[in-house]
């Protein structure tokens, strides 16, 4: 046997009387937010302009729960809306804080620089986890439009806050749905 190992061969005639467990219950009442392909869900589809250099919160649940997935469609008139953002906040804390080209290259390479001037280009095989699944240019190639969704697939025990922040000198149009589950 190695020098510093336990030998475990060897009865120790312990005995253990009480132990104390901490252990935190995500479904209290064993309730399961996702069982199997079926889901006990809330989701919210909504658009609006999202204001040059502001900062929207989409989704603020407050509770025990899971948050599915996000899905979206930002356009603007000339400038990339890819540099668009959305922040994921769980118990107070970031879990995600992407650009939209972040959120293509989930899924591998991104498609975008495949292409060139006044195409729409839409179903690229994405990964599971999130992707551009469309992405509409203009006359000169500058990308005006995506499409796509992320699929955090995280539990939060208090909070979950979704953010969308756009840092251009432009209005952007966005669209989203997200699906949610709370426990009851």
């Amino acid at each position: 046997m190695p020098s510093g190992a336990p030998d475990f061969t060897i009865p120790s005639n312990i005995n253990i009387v009480s132990q104390q467990i901490d252990l935190q219950v995500v479904a209290p009442q064993a309730k399961a937010v996702n069982v199997g392909g079926c889901l006990t869900t809330t989701a919210k589809s909504d658009f609006f302009t999202l204001a040059a250099g502001s900062t929207v919160t989409i989704l603020d649940v407050v509770g025990r729960g899971r948050l599915i997935i996000i899905g979206f469609y930002d356009a603007a008139s000339t400038t990339d809306p890819r540099n668009d953002k959305i922040t994921v906040e769980i118990d107070g804390d970031t879990v995600a804080d992407l650009e939209l080209w972040q959120i293509d290259n989930i899924g591998g390479q991104g498609f975008y620089d495949a292409i060139g001037a006044s195409a729409v280009v839409g179903a690229k095989g994405a990964c599971p986890y999130g992707g551009l699944t469309q992405k509409v240019t203009d006359s000169t190639g500058t990308i005006i439009k995506v499409g796509g969704f992320y699929r955090p697939e995280s539990e939060f025990t208090s909070r979950c806050t979704v953010k969308v922040t756009n840092p251009s000198a432009e209005d952007h149009l966005f669209v989203y749905t997200i699906i949610w589950g709370v426990y009851p």
